[in-house]
């Protein structure tokens, strides 16, 4: 995607960047990965220990992950409102996000009801399900954190996701249609950030609720785009893999991420504080840009239609760690907006 950005903008934009990215990379590194994330495996150790089964190392791995990714959230919460998140935040973020793999396969893997999941928010666990232990555990230490009450943290956005986390079921062997596949992309990801901010002590103020949907909803279409061959290994339906051209895909990417830079503007906060935020975000966000350049690339060699069925792991798999995506995801923070 090509767009035409003062030479200034690029150069502003990459001198602010130079800071952003090493205080992210700080945060990262050495709050999370070295401080925030033991105090998580403490938890989850506490929880293994008492019932004496081994936790998959696979969910150690996810864990960890997540754990980042509450750190990245926190981290953007903190460049838009300039205030660093006290201690109680960031675990507050990170047990949030690793919830997040748990509840997410019980649905998916498990088949959970809504009913089975309010189950578990309730204590109430099968004997000897690991799985439902851990849920339970960081289920209560939010609660305790938060010190909210049952009816204030699930509220009508814990709802909302829960409700399209199983409505998302229908993407497996799905024949969704395009409309179908993009409201569950979107409030799958839009929702799930609202109710991050929801259980957060200043909660969700009614100026930025479609800031941070958008937010989220980026966040997921970049999820589901990295995701290709997975899910279609999977055999989980996703606008992504369902589409017959990229262009049409990138068009509706870039129409949302405009859609949410219109709104940050909107923000009672200063242009520039608004700015660093965005260019964040374009850390993330520049990726999705990265993966369809690679796609529309498979797309015009034979017949000009996306079919990634005919495709190797190989072409659908955006290595981020090649220099030249790393190049390219530079060049679209920057010169984006």
């Amino acid at each position: 995607m090509k767009r035409k950005i003062p030479i200034l903008n690029i150069i502003f934009n990459t001198i602010l960047l130079i800071p952003i990215a090493i205080r992210m990379a700080y945060k990262l590194l050495i709050v999370i990965v070295l401080r925030d994330y033991k105090i998580l495996n403490i938890a989850v150790n506490e929880v293994v220990e008492k019932e004496g089964k081994a936790m998959p190392e696979v969910y150690r791995k996810r864990f960890r992950l997540y754990a980042i990714m509450g750190a990245v959230l926190g981290e953007w919460m903190s460049l838009l409102t300039g205030k660093s998140l006290t201690q109680k935040e960031r675990h507050i973020a990170m047990y949030f996000c690793a919830l997040t793999p748990v509840f997410d396969d019980l649905i998916d893997d498990y088949n959970y009801s809504a009913e089975d999941i309010y189950r578990l928010c309730k204590g109430e666990a099968r004997d000897g399900d690991l799985l439902e232990k851990i849920c339970i555990h960081f289920y209560e230490k939010l609660k305790t954190l938060t010190q909210k009450s049952d009816n204030e943290l699930l509220n009508e956005y814990f709802e909302k996701v829960l409700d399209y986390q199983i409505r998302s079921r229908a993407q497996i062997n799905g024949s969704l249609s395009d409309t179908e596949l993009t409201e569950i992309m979107y409030a799958k990801g839009g929702y799930s950030i609202l109710y991050f901010k929801s259980i957060m002590d200043n909660g969700v103020q009614q100026n930025e609720e479609k800031t941070l949907f958008n937010i989220g909803a980026l966040i997921q279409f970049v999820n589901d785009i990295f995701d290709v061959y997975k899910d279609l290994q999977g055999s989980i339906q996703t606008l992504p893999n369902a589409t017959k051209d990229i262009k049409i895909l990138e068009n509706q990417y870039a129409n949302l991420l405009d859609d949410t830079i219109k709104t940050c503007y909107t923000l009672p906060y200063h242009r520039l504080r608004i700015r660093c935020f965005l260019l964040s975000l374009m850390l993330i966000y520049s990726r999705g840009f990265v993966c369809l350049d690679q796609f529309f690339a498979l797309q015009v060699k034979p017949n000009n239609v996306f079919e990634p069925n005919n495709y190797i792991r190989k072409d659908l798999i955006c290595d981020m760690e090649k220099f030249r995506n790393l190049w390219k995801s530079y060049l679209y923070t920057v010169w984006y907006f």
